[in-house]
């Protein structure tokens, strides 16, 4: 229709409707076809055909914010010339105007990214700190590995509280969050005094640091083929991990083995 273009918007996400269509669909009462609905994430990126290319004419004189509260008339400097009516700066098309800079530091977010000032994990032409970040670890929530981050003070395990301090990791992730990937799993026969034991026993490992990412990303395998780690062995290869890193103590080693077997 009139007013439309037939170029990619570029949206930081698009819209997806999970290939059943948008919403429930009242013919099938046992599914609800909606609950996989994605409105995406509807922000221009940068160098979209929308930005700047709106009509100024078309806005109503009281609307000056977006649908996000910011600035409904911003100009980009790197759209040139504009494609829009009116004069500038001249409306965005769509419901977001593109912001030019989202962290109002004074940079223009683009130049930012570009020259390594400012982050964009995600490459969605956007800041970091423009991203949502759920668990306000400094990981936004597209490249944190554990996006709700357990912020416990201390680690806590079962209901053995050890005392030792909580402490974040290199990928979004604390040490709270692996210990809770360590536990969800059924009890089975095994002694865990001899788990301990046998573990205690073996040679220390080698290999690269942060070898806890790889504990995690195989309990999380297992656990969808239910074949999960014994939570004291998976604690005690943590715990033994973290102290060969130096980010415990051997008293504070002492204290993980002793709430994982059930000690105190």
């Amino acid at each position: 229709g009139g007013g439309n273009i037939d170029a990619d918007p570029l949206f930081v996400r698009n819209p997806d409707d999970g290939d059943d269509g948008w919403g429930d669909d009242p013919d099938t009462a046992d599914i609800d076809e909606g609950a996989n609905d994605d409105f995406g994430d509807l922000r221009l990126r940068f160098a979209s055909p929308c930005i700047d290319a709106g009509n100024n004419e078309s806005v109503p004189d009281d609307v000056t914010m977006d649908l996000a509260d910011n600035p409904r008339f911003v100009d980009d400097p790197d759209t040139d010339p504009d494609s829009g009516v009116g004069n500038p700066p001249i409306v965005d098309m769509g419901a977001l105007e593109f912001p030019v800079d989202c962290n109002l530091n004074g940079l223009n977010d683009h130049d930012e990214i570009a020259s390594g000032e400012g982050f964009d994990c995600n490459d969605n032409t956007y800041p970091d700190d423009c991203d949502p970040d759920a668990d306000n670890d400094g990981f936004i929530d597209d490249c944190d590995a554990c996006p709700q981050s357990l912020l416990d003070e201390t680690l806590v395990i079962g209901d053995c509280d050890t005392g030792v301090m909580n402490f974040a990791l290199g990928d979004g992730c604390t040490a709270a969050d692996l210990i809770a990937e360590c536990l969800p799993v059924s009890e089975d026969s095994l002694s865990l005094e001899s788990l301990i034991s046998e573990r205690l026993r073996e040679p220390k490992p080698v290999g690269p640091s942060w070898e806890w990412a790889r504990v995690r990303d195989r309990n999380r395998s297992r656990s969808i083929t239910g074949r999960q780690e014994h939570p004291v062995v998976c604690l005690t290869r943590l715990a033994r991990t973290w102290l060969r890193d130096q980010l415990i103590s051997g008293r504070e080693f002492g204290r993980i083995i002793s709430c994982a077997a059930g000690d105190e």
